[in-house]
């Protein structure tokens, strides 16, 4: 029997994973993913199935009951949207939300402090209404922590009613000098649940339970292993180094000053002297000292780019020493390192916080008249910036709505600005030893970044693929000192926003005359998203009905090829790149694993045509890789987003096999597998009819120049192969050298066949995609690293 429902209320779709409704459709369900989202199509449009809210339908009474999808491990299957919130076209309520916990443990924290006043004998200046205001503030702060934490809103609201709450509960708190500060965060963030509010947001809160594998669910047994073996075989013997020690350096600092502030404690008068927590605050305000200046480092890309190029350009014996050096700096971890060093920064300044709280009420006199009141107001000043930074940080912000990660992160300046007076007579005596060290750093990267942006580049033609755009640069304008497999880039378009970037991953070759990006349009029902702008902007400099342009002529500003300004007298775009990626890392290994999934798959698509296009064409003897395995995750659904990938694919074998049959030797010392794994496949998936291609440009994307004076060619086309992708069969079907798989890869067995293959050689395995899938990776790679057999798989990974 067919789960049917009833619409409501309408739903806009954001993106091609949603499915708009609006009262008086009948929708069939086809799954749930115990979040409150649905998926289903519309009875009478049976080819457009997706995602809607919940609470927008109502259940026939006499369909069966809805069924949660599990995988083999019996967790649950994340088959809605993205594992995080996906109907609002904003996310500033989740920023408030996200915010407010933190505020609300503020509270509780500001709140305990008066019962350590009490408990220590009752400091000087606590009275009645301190304690009321302070057990107020714990009790608020509990209740609003579990509120947030349990969030829901399924309807939109224009009233702020959430906000008008907040406001109430934080007066109280003003009452008492301990949550005073706390108090007033939670009124900046009522602010921001107010512009929620006044956007009419609708989102249901993120899951928390563990998201399936992105295998198939079998694997191998796990070896025992030592320590020392483990982190060998792990690859991660560079990492725990540098963890140890930063670890040891923040511990050597923290009980350092702790010792001497105990020291000079105990030589205070008795009668004008700081109680013991002066020390620890002190202690805690050394390491935020060290890491305060240590967390721009990693955020510097070009510096760190301008290592990875030093250490991946060639075989030379200088670079192979950098790369052993490097080993123990893990730039493949700098935004992973970022993050643990602002969660220190966090912890760090809380405690550093309450222990200057408790001092001040066992010892106000001193603290006042040694400190005064500067340390305190900038203090304060520097938990405003802390929260609206921190607060857009987590991935339910940052991964769908950027602008506010990024906007909000520029709280950096008033952050670095405060702290360096924060101190006794408005001067922090310690932190600038750190940060005149990195600042200039910091300052040099942005300096760059800036000019690099305002580089001018050349547009040299678009590609309108309906939901794909392609733009193509002049290379010589836009990276003029060559760019890596893989890297990325971020874009600008002032005709659409002069202040906005957006990250996208360069899918040609660093050989290729073209720097090209794949670019997929979201939200091209309302146009709201910045990726339909630019598809109309884009519209606007082709010729009507046309689906591609080509700018061939010369330009006076670049003196070379392209189009650089558009009619409203604008540059047409600015680039600002390359930045490092792991991809880059495949010129180090005689063998190389390289996977993509979702978006991933424009790295791979750079690396594939790097090597076969041309290290493979026109090395003699050895290339780095002389044996590339491909493989590519991608969900049934986004297939018709990937046409141009079929076609960059039909390119690359072609030319394999043209080398193969050119040079017999080729085929004997180089190895070239391209695996595709579709995942999410229907049941009783339809026999796909070959679609009559009216505008060969449109539906596949331009070819490649080569591809017209190709001797030999692989033995498929390209709608054979959309064909197949289309209904794969559940054993796996090979086309030449591709290999077409229904499902999510088995790694066990890809893994041990490479491992059978080379044994004794270090591997490369570069990963850009779903951390999921990366989890999978880092396992495959220690399961089949082995010190006694001399094989290690080495993992570079970046998360999309």
């Amino acid at each position: 029997m067919k789960l049917l429902a009833d619409v409501t209320q309408s739903f806009q779709a954001h993106d091609d994973h949603e499915l708009t409704i609006k009262p008086g459709d009948v929708v069939e369900i086809e799954r749930q993913d115990g979040r409150g989202w649905w998926e289903g199509r519309i009875q009478g449009a049976p080819y457009k199935c997706g995602f809607f809210p919940s609470d927008f339908v109502a259940l026939r009474s006499d369909t069966q009951s809805l069924r949660i999808e599990q995988d083999a491990g019996g967790a649950l299957e994340v088959v809605g949207p993205a594992a995080e919130l996906r109907n609002s076209q904003t996310r500033f309520g989740m920023w408030a939300s996200n915010m407010t916990v933190g505020c609300s443990l503020s509270l509780i924290g500001a709140g305990t402090v008066a019962f350590y006043w009490l408990a220590a004998g009752g400091a000087p200046l606590f009275k009645f209404i301190d304690l009321v205001v302070d057990i107020y503030a714990i009790v608020i702060g509990t209740g609003i922590t579990i509120y947030e934490a349990r969030w829901t809103r399924r309807s939109p609201t224009n009233f702020p009613w959430r906000s008008i709450i907040y406001t109430v509960l934080a007066v109280p708190t003003v009452f008492s000098i301990t949550t005073l500060v706390p108090g007033v965060m939670l009124v900046l963030t009522a602010a921001a649940h107010m512009h929620s509010s006044l956007k009419s947001e609708v989102f249901v809160q993120e899951s928390r339970k563990k998201p399936a594998s992105a295998s198939d669910g079998t694997s191998g047994k796990k070896r025992s292993r030592g320590f020392l073996t483990k982190i060998r075989e792990d690859n991660q013997v560079g990492e725990f180094v540098w963890l140890l020690l930063w670890i040891g350096a923040n511990a050597a600092i923290f009980f350092y000053v702790l010792f001497v502030w105990f020291q000079a404690i105990d030589a205070m008068p008795a009668n004008f002297a700081a109680s013991q927590f002066v020390a620890w605050a002190k202690a805690w305000g050394g390491v935020l000292d060290f890491n305060c200046a240590l967390i721009l480092l990693p955020v510097c890309r070009t510096f760190i780019r301008y290592l990875y190029d030093l250490s991946t350009q060639s075989q030379t014996r200088s670079q192979r020493i950098l790369r052993r050096v490097l080993a123990f700096i893990p730039l493949d971890k700098a935004l992973e390192f970022h993050k643990m060093v602002a969660w220190l920064v966090l912890f760090a300044g809380v405690m550093h916080t309450l222990a200057h709280l408790v001092n001040y009420g066992l010892s106000p006199d001193y603290t006042w008249q040694f400190y005064g009141i500067w340390p305190w107001t900038t203090g304060v000043g520097i938990f405003i910036c802390m929260m609206f930074m921190y607060g857009a940080a987590p991935a339910n912000v940052k991964n769908h709505h950027f602008e506010i990660f990024w906007y909000s992160h520029h709280f950096f300046i008033g952050f670095f600005v405060l702290l360096i007076p924060h101190g006794r007579g408005g001067f922090n005596r310690n932190v600038w030893k750190g940060l005149i060290i990195t600042v200039p750093i910091y300052i040099l990267e942005r300096i760059y970044r800036a000019s690099s942006a305002y580089r001018t580049v050349a547009l040299t033609s678009i590609t309108n693929m309906g939901n794909v755009i392609a733009l193509a640069f002049d290379r010589k304008s836009a990276f003029p000192n060559g760019y890596k497999e893989g890297q990325y880039l971020f874009l600008n378009a002032p005709h659409i926003s002069v202040g906005e970037w957006h990250p996208f991953t360069i899918s040609s070759a660093p050989q290729e005359q073209d720097v090209t990006v794949h670019i997929r349009v979201l939200g091209q029902e309302d146009g709201s998203s910045w990726t339909a702008r630019l598809a109309d902007y884009c519209s606007m400099l082709m010729p009507a009905r046309a689906s591609f342009a080509s700018f061939v002529n010369n330009n006076d500003l670049t003196r070379g090829r392209g189009k650089v300004v558009g009619p409203d007298g604008r540059k047409l775009f600015r680039v600002y790149g390359p930045h490092s990626a792991p991809t880059q890392h495949v010129s180090e290994y005689l063998i190389a694993m390289v996977i993509g999934a979702g978006i991933g798959v424009t790295p791979v698509c750079a690396t594939v045509k790097s090597i076969v296009h041309y290290r493979w064409k026109f090395s003699i003897g050895r290339s780095y890789p002389d044996h590339a395995y491909f493989y590519f995750v991608v969900a049934y659904k986004e297939l018709d987003s990937f046409r141009w990938f079929i076609r960059m694919l039909k390119s690359v074998d072609d030319e394999a096999h043209n080398l193969w049959a050119a040079n017999p030797e080729i085929a004997r010392t180089k190895t070239f597998e391209f695996h595709i794994f579709v995942t999410s496949v229907p049941a009783n998936c339809p026999a796909p009819k070959p679609t009559a291609v009216v505008d060969d440009d449109k539906f596949w994307g331009p070819r490649n120049l080569d591809d017209n004076v190709m001797r030999v060619r692989a033995p498929w086309d390209e709608m054979q192969m959309l064909m197949l992708l289309k209904c794969p069969p559940k054993a796996t079907t090979v086309l030449g050298n591709i290999h077409v798989h229904n499902g999510r890869p088995n790694w066990d067995e890809h893994f041990e066949t490479v491992a059978t293959r080379h044994a004794a050689n270090d591997i490369g395995v570069a990963y850009c995609g779903n951390p999921f899938i990366a989890k999978d990776l880092r396992l495959q790679c220690a399961r089949y690293s082995s010190i006694n057999s001399k094989t290690f798989f080495r993992l570079h990974k970046e998360n999309f």
